[in-house]
């Protein structure tokens, strides 16, 4: 039995090993001939393996492209670090500046009081200039406007979609400033303590309007905010000692704190429906404080946008809130006679989304459904 099975064992490898027998090519057709090429220990390449070909077979080395770097910043080449060198206090003169080939980071500044223009260094792959003012090489970006210019008046470029934080701030000289379709954002301070500007038009595609943007613009008199606009940052318009009117548009949701503070002038603020939050710098601070506009709502429950509450000027010890509010602007200040207030559980839910509007030291809460 043992010899049977290895005899079968015996047969079955012998017929795994024999060659295996090809079907005659049809008339006229050939079998394409097989061919390798040498194995060696260099690296694949493009240079060492090019494509290779035989007459019926392509064969066509796979290569790894490699890998993409970036440049480490160097923060000894900042604009920052470089304007300081340009203008320090001891170098206060009126200049234009070139800014070096090897300067390609703007780190945080603002632009230079008595620079007269900027050039940029062939090679530069981060900045160029036109007529003195500073952009990123792209144009998008508007970096940074000579502010020591004689100049009243400056159109920004159509290619322009950001204007970087203190970009024209302190800019002595212009009044009026006219921004493209097409600009998104308007960076932090970057009109700040443009003291002669008394005109200025955002367009419609604009979205963001940083902190401080406009702050101590005391020659504008009336802005205009588009509804596209979904940020509108804290001290935005603060202390615009001539604004009169701020009409912010349909589609603003909301108010960062002391946007619109401490502006003397203000007897308009139109705010839409849309806007569900208006914040508050600290408790007591009151949003819209030391304007005409405020000063002039008297109703007991002043109500703005979508059911914001930004005042009460009742003298009750227990407040019920109308059904109509659904948040509380942060500052709101509370008369001293205010001990309980109560609202709907929901509102009660969401207080930790309205920052600084209530003291619960003292002023009980009562939530009810």
């Amino acid at each position: 039995m043992r010899r049977w099975i290895s005899l079968c064992l015996l047969v079955l490898l012998l017929a795994a090993c024999a060659p295996v027998e090809q079907n005659p090519p049809v008339d006229g057709e050939s079998i394409p001939p097989v061919t390798t090429e040498p194995v060696t220990d260099a690296p694949i390449t493009e240079e060492t393996s090019p494509m290779t070909t035989t007459d019926s077979l392509t064969i066509t080395p796979v290569t790894t492209a490699a890998p993409e770097t970036t440049t480490p910043i160097n923060w000894d080449k900042t604009l920052e670090k470089f304007f300081a060198e340009q203008f320090g206090e001891d170098k206060a003169e009126p200049k234009a500046v070139e800014i070096p080939r090897d300067v390609l980071w703007d780190g945080s500044f603002y632009t230079p009081g008595n620079c007269t223009g900027f050039t940029v260094e062939e090679g530069n792959t981060a900045y160029c200039a036109v007529d003195g003012v500073l952009y990123s090489a792209d144009m998008t970006r508007l970096v940074a406007y000579p502010v020591a210019s004689d100049a009243t008046s400056f159109t920004v470029p159509d290619s322009v979609k950001n204007i970087s934080q203190g970009a024209f701030a302190g800019s002595r000289n212009l009044t009026r400033v006219e921004l493209p379709d097409g600009l998104e954002i308007i960076g932090t301070f970057a009109f700040g303590y443009c003291q002669a500007l008394t005109e200025i038009r955002l367009p419609n595609s604009l979205t963001e309007i940083w902190s401080m943007a406009f702050k101590d613009c005391d020659a504008l008199t009336m802005v205009a905010i588009p509804g596209s606009v979904t940020y509108l940052g804290a001290a935005a318009f603060y202390c615009c000692d001539s604004l009169t009117t701020a009409i912010i548009g349909e589609g603003v949701t909301t108010i960062e704190h002391n946007a619109f503070a401490d502006c003397p002038s203000l007897t308009m603020l139109m705010i839409p429906g849309t806007v569900e939050r208006i914040h508050g710098y600290y408790y007591g601070h009151e949003p819209f404080k030391d304007s005409p506009w405020f000063a002039s709502q008297t109703d007991e429950f002043v109500i703005v946008g979508d059911g914001v509450l930004i005042a009460y000027n009742g003298t009750a010890t227990d407040v019920v809130l109308p059904a109509e509010v659904k948040s509380i602007a942060g500052g709101i200040v509370w008369p001293d006679t205010v001990k309980f207030i109560t609202m709907p559980k929901a509102m009660y839910d969401q207080l930790y989304t309205m920052p600084h509007c209530l003291n619960t030291a003292e002023i009980t809460i009562i939530p009810v459904e």
